[in-house]
Order: C-alpha cells, then sequence, then structure tokens
C-alpha cells in the first residue's frame, strides 16, 4: 500500500497507516512508520500482505503521530499493489474526512488541490500560545499558563472512551501522565480546560 505525502509544514511528520478490517480496527504489522521531513516530498509504503481480510477494507486512515505537528501536508497517488485508488490529479471529488472526534479547530482544512506547494495560511489560537501537548515515553505531559479544572481522556481509533487520565482542579504548570500500563496500540488523547482544547494522537509501545 503506497501513497505520496508533500510536507509542507516547518516541522516533521510521523505518518502511520491504519486499515478499518470488517469489524476491527488493525495496524500495519510493519514495524515503523513513514517520516517526511519538513519541506519534502516521499513516497509511502507499508506491506500489508499478512493483513487478515485486506481485501474487506472498510475505510483506510492516515494518522500524523508527530507531537505539535502544525502545517499543511498534501497527499496523493493512493495505491493498492498496482491499483490506483486516488489520484487528486484526476478524481474530482475529496476522500478524505476528519476522524477520532477532530473538530475544524483541530483539522482546519481537508480539501482538493492541484498544487503540491500549497499551504493554508492559519491564524494560530491564543490556547496554542499558552499550552502545549506532548508525548514521550508513553507519557502525556501538558503545558499551560493557566490553571483551572481539566480533563484527559484516552479513546480507541474506534472513538471510545477508553481511560481518563485525569478530571479534577489542575494549578499552571507542566504535568505527566502516564499511559505505560495500557495495552501496546495507537490512541488518541483529548485534553479539555485550563485553557486547552486539543487532541493528540499518540502510540504506546
Amino acid at each position: 500500500f503506497t501513497w505520496t505525502a508533500k510536507n509542507n509544514g516547518t516541522t516533521d511528520a510521523d505518518l502511520y497507516l491504519i486499515f478499518k478490517l470488517t469489524n476491527s480496527w488493525t495496524w500495519t504489522e510493519t514495524e515503523g512508520s513513514c517520516s517526511v521531513p519538513a519541506g519534502e516530498k516521499v513516497t509511502c509504503s507499508f506491506d500489508i500482505s499478512s493483513l487478515t481480510d485486506r481485501n474487506i477494507t472498510l475505510s483506510v486512515t492516515v494518522a500524523n503521530y508527530a507531537a505539535g505537528y502544525k502545517g499543511t501536508i498534501i497527499y496523493d497517488d493512493f495505491a493498492a499493489g498496482t491499483d490506483t485508488l486516488f489520484n487528486f490529479n484526476k478524481d474530482k471529488y475529496d476522500a478524505f474526512s476528519r476522524g477520532f472526534n477532530n473538530t475544524e479547530a483541530m483539522i482546519p482544512e481537508i480539501k482538493v488541490v492541484y498544487n503540491e506547494d500549497y499551504t493554508m495560511a492559519i491564524k494560530t489560537p491564543l490556547v496554542l500560545n499558552s499550552s502545549k501537548i506532548s508525548f514521550i515515553d508513553n507519557r502525556v505531559m501538558i503545558s499551560t499558563k493557566s490553571s483551572g479544572k481539566l480533563s484527559v481522556d484516552v479513546f480507541d481509533l474506534n472513538g471510545n472512551r477508553v481511560a481518563t487520565l485525569y478530571n479534577g482542579s489542575l494549578s499552571a504548570g507542566t504535568h505527566t501522565f502516564d499511559m505505560a500500563k495500557m495495552p501496546k496500540g495507537g490512541y488518541i488523547v483529548y485534553v479539555k480546560g485550563a485553557g486547552i482544547s486539543a487532541t493528540q494522537p499518540v502510540k504506546v509501545r
């Protein structure tokens, strides 16, 4: 399974491939991810030959797990083997949609463009200047300059809440929440309160 990704952001992207195969989400069994350096175009390739029911695919998700990424990624030329699935120089429709309870504030724009250097001009919300979410060594780290009530929830890739890491009052500063005891795999962390409303894709290893 291959596609091209052009990273028009200023930081590297780290792309993972997820398939909805029949009734369950299945990560590709290929180790690692597709790294797309800032300003570069890369062909991402994953071996899916060992995936059960790979020919009964309900949907495909590309997840950027690069912590704190802000920018525009141009996708094109999705193919399975020798069969082209989507080529946006020819296909006149948008095959993408937001997932994992993402909102327009989190993913401001999804559209078909015909210029791989396209970058959406985004005014950065003030909340992004006062808070930061990162994921290192199976730990969620949240830094905020505001105190207040905060909830940190974890969702699986079907959008079901599977854990609440914190729900209560939090002082300004940097706080760490451990996910090491959770089963290995991909999750979406949703943080709300204390001047923050954001999601962060993470992968517990």
